[in-house]
């Protein structure tokens, strides 16, 4: 259990793991040697090609449904155009005022948030470890819960059950330095007054390593202020996804059977240049996503309760955007054969692929997750809001 929880919460609160100081070290890049990144990119080409397979009958219906909430109800389905249009109205016909479809969704959405959801958590046996490992995770469980937003994120998640019959949570581990540095104070030795960073004293045995004093005070600024750095270690998170940024074969119809999921996300150039700064030159960059799920989730940004579409946003179109940005797909396979212990890779663009090595998270490589039994834990939970046999989507409150 503890080392479930390790993952998903603050490096320091390993009871075993490595010190949170010290320097990120490189995680396995590939499983084995014959996987090379021509073999890996055909994988990802056979996979996507699987997953978006007449994907767009289910985007048609999510996006009805989602027009009909945010007050875009004069609408139909264009058949040569395949997207939703506006209905032509002579002007005396009025256009209705009472949203009946958002009132059915704040009804259940709040029935939904007076949930409290909690973890109570029990020793697996009667020995010291577990029982240990029981009251650490009781203890735990609510800053975990902090952490992660769970209320934000449930309210997300609740919004996308009831408007489009799916919600999926995503559990990860954040590392993006924008957004999860934490202020690093560094110390003074009392006797020779050498200025130190935490990791210097540790990996000297707690002692100065330039005259061995044990003795330590914090180091400050003539103005009075700490002296240090800010490092980024990251952060446990959750993602509430909506159905347009995950993608997996229709043809599967339990989710615990499913062999794999794509996880799609559109980064800006920002975030490469921050964290990954080494790929900024190699990246096709582009202003919208050639995905059609992602067009559409990025039009929804632009999409509001007043008529008709505009120039920058029409009816599901992803629009012009002066950001740049590229379409990032995260491939998670389940253990097989070839991949006994999981399998995880990036790949970044639509018109040039590019496979992402990230040896500080081990990408690609094996699942980084794994239960107490060391067995790979897969990090989504799907939910449907109404349950159709013979298919792994549900069915919406608007349906």
């Amino acid at each position: 259990m503890a080392d479930f929880l390790a993952p998903l919460s603050s490096p320091a609160a390993s009871l075993t793991g490595p010190n949170p100081l010290a320097a990120p070290q490189p995680g396995p890049t590939m499983m084995a040697p014959q996987y090379n990144e021509a073999h890996l990119l055909d994988l990802f080409d056979k996979m996507k090609r699987e997953s978006t397979e007449n994907r767009w009958v289910w985007e048609r219906e999510w996006l009805r449904d989602l027009y009909y909430v945010a007050n875009r109800q004069w609408i139909f389905y264009h058949p040569t155009r395949r997207e939703w249009v506006d209905k032509r109205l002579d002007k005396w016909i009025p256009r209705p005022v009472t949203n009946k479809m958002a009132e059915t969704v704040q009804a259940i959405r709040t029935n939904l948030g007076a949930i409290n959801l909690g973890v109570v958590a029990r020793p697996i046996g009667h020995d010291t470890q577990s029982i240990a490992a029981a009251e650490i995770a009781d203890q735990m469980s609510p800053l975990i819960h902090e952490e992660h937003a769970m209320p934000q994120v449930m309210r997300e998640s609740d919004f996308w059950l009831i408007t489009t019959g799916n919600s999926c949570l995503h559990a990860s581990w954040d590392k993006d330095v924008r957004f999860n540095k934490v202020f690093i104070p560094y110390e003074q030795c009392a006797q020779c007054q050498t200025v130190l960073p935490p990791k210097a004293i540790i990996d000297a045995g707690q002692r100065c390593p330039v005259c061995g004093s044990p003795q330590f005070q914090p180091a400050m600024r003539p103005d009075g202020q700490p002296v240090g750095e800010f490092a980024a270690f990251g952060k446990g998170k959750t993602t509430a996804l909506s159905p347009f940024e995950y993608a997996f074969p229709s043809n599967v119809t339990r989710f615990d059977e499913l062999p794999y999921i794509i996880r799609l996300r559109w980064r800006d150039k920002n975030y490469y240049e921050a964290n990954l700064p080494e790929y900024a030159n190699k990246i096709v960059w582009e202003k919208s996503p050639s995905d059609r799920s992602l067009q559409i989730f990025k039009s929804l940004a632009l999409t509001n309760d007043v008529g008709t579409g505009s120039q920058f946003s029409y009816m599901g179109a992803a629009g012009s955007h002066t950001v740049e940005g590229v379409t990032e797909y995260e491939v998670w396979i389940k253990p097989t054969p070839e991949f006994p212990k999981g399998f995880v890779m990036r790949v970044a663009g639509d018109k040039s692929p590019l496979l992402l090595n990230v040896p500080d998270e081990g990408i690609p490589g094996p699942m980084p997750y794994k239960d107490i039994e060391n067995r790979p834990i897969f990090p989504f939970v799907h939910a449907q809001y109404e349950h159709m046999g013979g298919r792994l989507y549900g069915r919406s409150a608007i349906s």
